[in-house]
This record gives C-alpha cells, sequence and structure tokens, in this order.
C-alpha cells in the first residue's frame, strides 16, 4: 500500500461496526514511510544537479543540467511535487523506466559550431536513474508485526523505561526475533510509540 497509493493512505470500512479500525498509529506510520521514499527519491534525483552547481562554472553544464531536467518533464517526473501530486510511488518507478539518456542534446560549441562532450556527462545520468529507483524500491520491506507488538506491549512485569530503552538499543540485525526478513527502515516506522501511564494512541 505504501508503493501503490496515490494520495494519503486511509482505511475504508465497508461495514456499520465503527469500532472496526486500524490504531491510528499504524496509519501515521505508513503515510511517513510514503513521504521518506519521496524524500530520497527527490533527494537523490537532483543531488548531482546540486553538485554541478557548486563545483563547476563550465558553459556545457548549463545545457546538460537544462537537458537533463527536460527529459525528466518528458516522463512526467518533474516538476517532481507537482507530478506527484496525484501519483504513487510505483508510478514514479516506471516513469523512471522511460528516461533516455540520447534524448539530452549536447552543448555546442559557439566557436567551432560543434557539439563537444560536457564534464557533466561524467555523471552518467542513467546510472544515477536507475540507482534512483533501486534504492526506493529496495529501501522499505513493509510493517513487521513482531516489532509492533513489541514497542505497543511491556514485557509481562516489565517497567516502561526499560522496555523503551531495550528496544532502541543498537543491533547488528534489525529483524532478530521477527518472523520476516527486514532492514532498519521497516523497523523504525514499526514503532508503534512509548507505552505512558495513560496509554498509547495505538492501544486504542
Amino acid at each position: 500500500v505504501v508503493y501503490g497509493a496515490e494520495e494519503h493512505i486511509t482505511e475504508r470500512n465497508p461495514t456499520r461496526i465503527y469500532r472496526m479500525h486500524l490504531p491510528p498509529r499504524i496509519l501515521q506510520q505508513l503515510n511517513a514511510a510514503r513521504g521518506r521514499l519521496r524524500t530520497i527519491a527527490h533527494k537523490d534525483l537532483f543531488a548531482r544537479i546540486a553538485f554541478v552547481f557548486k563545483q563547476s562554472q563550465a558553459p556545457c553544464c548549463e545545457r546538460t543540467v537544462f537537458e537533463f531536467l527536460r527529459e525528466l518533464q518528458r516522463i512526467y517526473v518533474w516538476p517532481f511535487e507537482e507530478c506527484m501530486k496525484r501519483s504513487s510511488i510505483d508510478d514514479l518507478i516506471d516513469r523512471l523506466a522511460d528516461f533516455a539518456e540520447k534524448n539530452m542534446r549536447k552543448y555546442v560549441d559557439p566557436k567551432t559550431d560543434t557539439p563537444v562532450d560536457c564534464v557533466c556527462y561524467a555523471a552518467d545520468w542513467i546510472t544515477i536513474i536507475e540507482h534512483v529507483a533501486t534504492r526506493v524500491l529496495g529501501y522499505f520491506n513493509g510493517l513487521c508485526l513482531d516489532c509492533m507488538n513489541k514497542t505497543k506491549n511491556l514485557r509481562p512485569g516489565g517497567d516502561q523505561d526499560t522496555d523503551y530503552w531495550e528496544y532502541m538499543d543498537h543491533r547488528d540485525r534489525w529483524d532478530l526475533g521477527c518472523r520476516i526478513t527486514h532492514a532498519e527502515p521497516t523497523w523504525y516506522f514499526s514503532f508503534m510509540g512509548r507505552r505512558e501511564k495513560k496509554g498509547l494512541i495505538a492501544d486504542h
């Protein structure tokens, strides 16, 4: 649902049993994960452009950056926020697959009137696009029921503060004791919050 949702993730109840719904904390974490995927995609797509602005004064870079943005616009990925208003992460990945570096026109040297290789082309734009798609697709493994349960419930006779910090301890494996294999992002977004005396929002 995080990768397929085109808008803010909500739930629908087809019955009149209004007590039947997910704890609000779960929807909050799913939407947070979706937002994180968008942030990663945006940051990685434009990191090279930011580097060019800071490091290069070559006139050819202006044309190269323009052509990169023009190609992203052609596949409906730029302007990023506008294109993602009603698009899912899966939509974004599908569009990135249509990126064609051959469509990026080269800079023409005004002295010789011939196309020249721009220093920015060392970036290998297609590799950047593929990196974005791969990183986004592999980032989130969904919520882990075991991690959710650990952070929602105290151990029998446990202390709320001790249990909280025990869960936060650094670990070599983020899926230790879980029934599914997952990385740190799933562990992080599966956190259901600290149990206080009045109870958590995830308890209701």
